[in-house]
């Protein structure tokens, strides 16, 4: 293998190890992602909820 096919190659590897990396990282980011949505939706759900037994007649008298 010439000098210059085997430089290639290792820069051909190092642009895919990169991209990889990269990829891992924008996955690591959507889970992160993910992860706050989740938590502001069962937020929501609780205020909901909360809102819901507060404004129902069966369990607050004052409606």
């Amino acid at each position: 293998m010439s000098d210059e096919l085997r430089e290639q190659t290792k820069n051909i590897e190092s642009l895919r190890l990169r991209a990889a990396a990269n990829l891992y990282i924008s996955q690591i980011n959507d889970l992160d992602t993910l992860e706050r949505l989740q938590r502001l939706v069962d937020k929501r759900r609780r205020e909901l909820t909360e809102k819901m037994i507060t404004n129902h007649p069966k369990y607050n008298q004052h409606n």
